[in-house]
């Protein structure tokens, strides 16, 4: 077995041994190593590449998170950095399964977590990370980013529209057509046609209410109507009670005259010519 280069130099006194600068970055996949302090050991490529964040950015922030992500303030090794064997307990964070997470430390726990980047290309990410130990003692934590497969993303987004639409309609059924259906999610991945969905039940929800405003308007002109007609009819009957009476009161000297005329005509005295014409022209004139 070969001990050492063909050329017969020695590696041990002409090679430094390689560092984790050197290791990670050999590697493709986003990794990071903070020392038991939580200060950065290792940013590698893929990493600042994924997370549009270079290693001196992150060693100027005392904490990396607040400029990474948009809902928290560390990132997952930082959380293992301040609580290396209980971080589930202080934080939202998970543990993974130990038979499939692709960091594994025996005896210690491996957390896992997801986000979503502000940086970079806004991606959906995973983690992974876990503590460090050096005989027993407590020298840092090493993470692994990888990012999640759209088909993840797109299953969150789908939900989040479907609990947005299922509020919307149970306001609806509730009589609240003022409520909408909203959905803000920035660069979404769902299809046009399905966010557009939401934008179909909102008009939905506006035809229903301008329809709801038409029947109130209808029905208060129909009660003025109503009102009107009611006021008409008793203005009628206001009417016909006048009329009735101002006949009644007409009437009564017009017979009074027209039984004088009568009497006037059977008193037995022969009437001159011109009398009997003004009986005739007042008779006529009570009759009418």
């Amino acid at each position: 077995m070969s001990s050492g280069p063909s050329d017969g130099t020695n590696p041990s006194a002409e090679s430094p041994s390689p560092n984790f600068e050197t290791v990670f970055g050999a590697i493709d996949i986003p990794a990071l190593i903070l020392d038991a302090d939580g200060d950065v050991v290792v940013w590698n490529e893929p990493l600042e590449a994924l997370l549009d964040v270079d290693r001196a950015a992150a060693e100027a922030v005392d904490e990396i998170g607040t400029m990474i992500y948009e809902d928290r303030e560390l990132i997952l090794a930082e959380k293992v950095c301040r609580h290396p064997e209980t971080a589930d307990e202080f934080y939202d964070v998970g543990v993974a399964d130990s038979d499939y997470a692709l960091l594994q430390a025996d005896g210690h726990p491996t957390y896992e977590d997801t986000s979503t980047a502000t940086g970079g290309s806004g991606a959906d990410l995973w983690f992974l990370a876990t503590p460090l130990y050096v005989d027993d003692e407590f020298v840092g934590a090493i993470e692994f980013v990888q990012q999640r497969a759209d088909s993840e993303r797109r299953r969150r987004e789908m939900e989040e529209l479907i609990d947005e639409l299922r509020e919307a309609l149970a306001a609806f059924q509730a009589g609240d057509y003022t409520a909408r259906a909203e959905y803000a999610v920035a660069e979404s991945i769902l299809e046009d046609e399905e966010v557009e969905l939401l934008d179909q039940v909102n008009d939905l929800a506006q035809m229903r209410e301008v329809l709801r405003t038409q029947v109130r308007e209808t029905e208060q002109t129909k009660r003025q109507l109503e009102r009107r007609n009611e006021q008409l009819e008793r203005q009628n009957e206001r009417l016909e009670q006048f009329a009735s009476v101002v006949s009644h009161d007409l009437r009564s000297p017009l017979n009074v005259a027209r039984g004088r005329v009568e009497l006037a005509r059977g008193d037995g005295e022969p009437e001159p010519p011109r009398g009997r014409l003004e009986c005739d022209i007042a008779d006529g004139g009570a009759h009418r």
